[in-house]
């Protein structure tokens, strides 16, 4: 129950996701996704998001960010952490938690 440390990310974190052994955190009013390695919690990169990203999942083989103004979601590579692809959406995506369902073979 005691903080071991404070990790350096945009204005205004909203949404935590994981994949790849990496940490990915939403910056709503930075529009931004800062991305940590898991195993060292270093600063690994800080990707440009749509404007005010809130959720992030992830599933087989992507994280998914939605862009609340935007009306979009963002797909993320987790290993080269390229962004794949930006899809509309309705109006206002908003996501907290899991969202993403994987696939079973």
């Amino acid at each position: 129950g005691e903080i071991v440390t404070t990790l350096p990310v945009g204005e205004r974190p909203y949404g935590v996701g994981f994949a790849d052994g990496k940490l990915f955190v939403t910056n709503q009013y930075s529009g931004t996704v800062s991305v940590f390695d898991l195993s060292t919690l270093a600063p690994i990169a800080t990707l440009p998001g749509g404007e005010y990203p809130e959720g992030v999942d992830s599933g087989d083989g992507v994280v998914v960010v939605a862009n609340w103004f935007d009306n979009t979601v963002s797909l993320i590579d987790p290993q080269t952490l390229e962004i794949t692809a930006e899809v509309e959406t309705g109006d206002g995506p908003r996501a907290f938690g899991r969202f993403v369902l994987e696939s079973t073979p």
